[in-house]
C-alpha cells in the first residue's frame, strides 16, 4: 500500500472531482464518504415522475481488489471481463462472472482517472495523469503513449471503428489515430475541464461534459461544434449516448441528469430522482434504460424516455466476503454490460459491484 500522505494527495486526482467534492473525508486506506445536500435547480422542463418498482436485482460479484477508490470500469466487448481503474494508480483485468483477478496493469505513476476497451477487445487504453497509454488486453504489454497537449488527460472513448481514441484533457478534446500514433484532432473551445467524453454509436460525433456547465457534441471528423446545451446549472460530470445515436444523457451536480436532442440540443427530459449530485451516467447498449451514479450512495436504473425509475441500487446487506454492511459510498462510476444485462459500478469505498439489471 502507498503512504499516507501519497493516497491522500492523489485520491479523486482529477482537479474538477476535487472542486466537486466538499468536505471530503478520508481514512488512510483511501475509502471516504461525500458532502450529502447538493442544491438541486428548479425544473426548467416537464418534470419526469421517478416511481420505484419491486425488481430486487441480486448482486452477482463485489470485487475487493483495490486499495483506494475506483474511477472507472469497462466492460471487455465480449463482456467475459472488466477492466477498472483507480487512485491507487492501477487497472485491474478480472472475471466478470466470478471476480477473479487475471493481472494487474501497473504503467501509471499517477491515479487512473480513465480506461476504456477497444471494440475489438484486443487492447486497452487508460488514463493516468498527463498521459493515456494504450496496452494489450491478454498481458498488459504497452503498446503505446499519447500525451496530453493542454494538460492531463481526464476522460478517453474508443471510436466505434476502433481506428482512433478520443482524450478530454484540461481544455481540449483530442483524437488520437490508433494506426499512426498521431494527433488527428484537437478542439480547443473548451474554457474549462473536461470531466467526460463520449463516442457516438455511429462514429459520426463526439460528446464532452465540462466544469463550465457545459456539454458539447462536435463532429468526430472535423472538429466543428454542432451543439453546445446549457442545460444544467452546475458542473457536468457525465455524458452517454443513446444507442440510435439521436440523444445524449448528461449528469451533473446540480442532482438532475437530463436527456437531450443531440442535433438541436432540445431537453427531452430531466431526471430527479436522486437526492445528491450526479457523478456518472450511461445509457443501456441495447434499449431506452440509463444508469446513474450520485453521491446519495446509490445507483439509479430509469426509462430514457419517460423518466420513469426502475430500480434503486444500493448494495447488498452481505456477500461472500463479509457478514456486515458495508455502504456503497459516492458511485463514482457505472457501466452496463454489453448484453445490457449487467451493471458495474464502483465507488468510494474501493469496491466494483456487478449486478444484475432490471
Amino acid at each position: 500500500m502507498r503512504g499516507n500522505d501519497d493516497a491522500s494527495a492523489s485520491l479523486l486526482s482529477r482537479r474538477h472531482v476535487l472542486k466537486g467534492l466538499v468536505g471530503l473525508t478520508l481514512a488512510a486506506s483511501g475509502a471516504g464518504c461525500a458532502l450529502r445536500g447538493t442544491t438541486t435547480s428548479k425544473p426548467t422542463t416537464p418534470r419526469a415522475t421517478p416511481t420505484a418498482t419491486a425488481f430486487p436485482p441480486p448482486t452477482l460479484i463485489v470485487y475487493r481488489g483495490h486499495t483506494a477508490p475506483v474511477n472507472s470500469v469497462a466492460w471487455s466487448p465480449d463482456g467475459t471481463r472488466i477492466a477498472s481503474g483507480s487512485v491507487d494508480r492501477t487497472v485491474h483485468i478480472w472475471e466478470a462472472a466470478t471476480g477473479r483477478l487475471l493481472f494487474v496493469y501497473q504503467g501509471h505513476i499517477r491515479s487512473v482517472s480513465a480506461v476504456a476497451w477497444s471494440p475489438d477487445g484486443a487492447s486497452l487504453v487508460s488514463a493516468g495523469g498527463s498521459d493515456a497509454q494504450r496496452w494489450n488486453a491478454a498481458n498488459g504489454h504497452q503498446l503505446a503513449t499519447y500525451s496530453g497537449q493542454m494538460g492531463d488527460v481526464n476522460a478517453l472513448a474508443w471510436a466505434p471503428s476502433s481506428r482512433d481514441i478520443v482524450t478530454g484533457t484540461d481544455h481540449d478534446v483530442e483524437v488520437w489515430n490508433m494506426t499512426t500514433g498521431a494527433l488527428a484532432l484537437t478542439d480547443g473551445n473548451y474554457r474549462s475541464y473536461l470531466y467526460s467524453v463520449a463516442w457516438s454509436p455511429d462514429g459520426k460525433r463526439i460528446a464532452s461534459a465540462s466544469d463550465d456547465y457545459s456539454a458539447h457534441v462536435i463532429d468526430a471528423g472535423t472538429g466543428g461544434h454542432a451543439i453546445i446545451y446549457h442545460g444544467h446549472t452546475a458542473e457536468v460530470y457525465g455524458v452517454s449516448w443513446s444507442p440510435d445515436s439521436m440523444r445524449v444523457v448528461s449528469a451533473s451536480t446540480d442532482g438532475t441528469a437530463q436527456v437531450w436532442d443531440a442535433g438541436t440540443g432540445r431537453t427531452r427530459l430531466t431526471y430527479r430522482g436522486h437526492q445528491g449530485a450526479l457523478w456518472s451516467v450511461a445509457w443501456a447498449p441495447s434499449g431506452t434504460r440509463v444508469v446513474s451514479g450520485s453521491d446519495d450512495q446509490t445507483a439509479q436504473v430509469w426509462d430514457g424516455n419517460t423518466g420513469r425509475r426502475l430500480f434503486t441500487y444500493e448494495g447488498p446487506l452481505s456477500d461472500a466476503t463479509t457478514s456486515n454492511f458495508r455502504p456503497l459510498g459516492l458511485v463514482r462510476t457505472v457501466a452496463w454490460s454489453p448484453d445490457s444485462r449487467r451493471i458495474a459500478s464502483a465507488s468510494l469505498d474501493a469496491t466494483v459491484h456487478v449486478w444484475q439489471a432490471p
